[in-house]
């Protein structure tokens, strides 16, 4: 087992960058599809409140209390199998869905509802952001590229500017242990998310969280043109556990965690530009079942080597921070159930290459 470095005098956390951070709390949500997940929530629940009332919210409620309370007696008497408490809590759960679709006329109509709208709102959080450009990837070492009209610089470590930013919008965001040596090029992204939930459609809510630790150069453009950027970075360590329990409601969960690798330009005055690679994404989606995952396979034996060119040419003279970095964002969409994801990421940017093409 590989053991992660510990804080010391030369571990940093936030951001020394001038004037402004990699992304604002704006281009986080943009990168999100914030909106158009919004607007399908806002219309999930505008439906669901004409199939069920308030009254029969509140005897649901009852209900699921007192199944609850005799699967948890049930479960003194397995002498702590965990497997056979498991296997009680499904009955139980399958015990309160048949009474509830007993009771409640638009219980049917609302599980039909639930599943079309978890299915929709896959395919919008699974489409590519609409404010980030794909980089290419490739496993192995970056080749310096010979060409007569490229001029590359190489930087390693130390890197003067480094950034830990986090997008917690709604507060999700339970533990945070990251932080950054510049002075190797190495960071440690170690959070936990937690989305708890049981307010049987109350407050009911999507939320997520964006984490993004990088390092990089100041670099100054010597002529115009478009900037090159390659970016080699080596992971250590990875993984990711991912889970979501059932709280007896109207439960459902979307959970979704990807991991990418990104290349930032920030430029004074300017939207930054933006590059990235997934490497990860893993999706759990339940209707009220517990579900659970485990993730650790990136490659720790051989380097990822990220390369982008902006869209358009800048100024001779104009400086710019060139970062190189990896990106966590955990997004959740849960009622009645509990989800948690905690991300464990060693990395270290092994070096970068910065050439202007005309």
């Amino acid at each position: 087992m590989l053991l992660l470095p510990q804080k010391n005098k030369g571990a940093r956390t936030g951001s020394n960058l001038r004037g402004k951070s990699t992304l604002t709390p704006r281009q986080l949500a943009q990168s999100n599809n914030w909106a158009r997940l919004q607007r399908l929530a806002r219309a999930f629940r505008q439906e669901r409140t004409q199939l069920i009332s308030k009254a029969e919210l509140r005897a649901a409620a009852g209900l699921a209390r007192e199944i609850e309370m005799e699967w948890q007696q049930a479960s003194l008497g397995v002498d702590g199998d965990i497997d056979r408490r498991q296997e009680l809590k499904k009955l139980a759960k399958k015990k309160l869905e048949r009474k509830l679709g007993h009771s409640i006329p638009g219980f049917r109509a609302y599980q039909a509802l639930k599943k079309a709208y978890l299915k929709e709102r896959g395919k919008i959080a699974g489409a590519p952001p609409p404010s980030a450009t794909t980089g290419d990837l490739t496993l192995g070492l970056l080749e310096r590229e010979e060409s007569p009209s490229v001029d590359f610089q190489e930087f390693v470590a130390p890197f003067p500017r480094y950034e830990i930013l986090t997008g917690d919008i709604q507060g999700a965001l339970a533990q945070d242990d990251s932080f950054i040596r510049p002075d190797t090029g190495q960071w440690v992204q170690n959070f936990a998310f937690a989305h708890n939930e049981s307010s049987w459609l109350v407050s009911s809510r999507a939320v997520f969280v964006d984490h993004f630790a990088s390092c990089g150069v100041d670099f100054t453009m010597p002529r115009d043109g478009r900037l090159q950027v390659a970016a080699e970075m080596e992971n250590f360590s990875n993984r990711l556990n991912c889970s979501i329990s059932d709280n007896f409601g109207f439960s459902h969960s979307y959970l979704e965690a990807s991991v990418n690798l990104f290349v930032a330009i920030v430029r004074r005055d300017v939207p930054t530009d933006y590059y990235q690679v997934r490497l990860i994404r893993s999706v759990l989606n339940s209707e009220g079942d517990d579900l659970d995952r485990s993730i650790s396979d990136l490659a720790t034996f051989v380097p990822y080597g990220m390369g982008a060119l902006t869209l358009h040419p800048l100024p001779a003279g104009e400086k710019v921070t060139v970062l190189a970095g990896a990106h966590v964002r955990i997004n959740s969409d849960t009622d009645d159930m509990d989800a948690h994801v905690r991300a464990t990421y060693w990395w270290r940017l092994r070096k970068l290459q910065l050439g202007v093409r005309q």
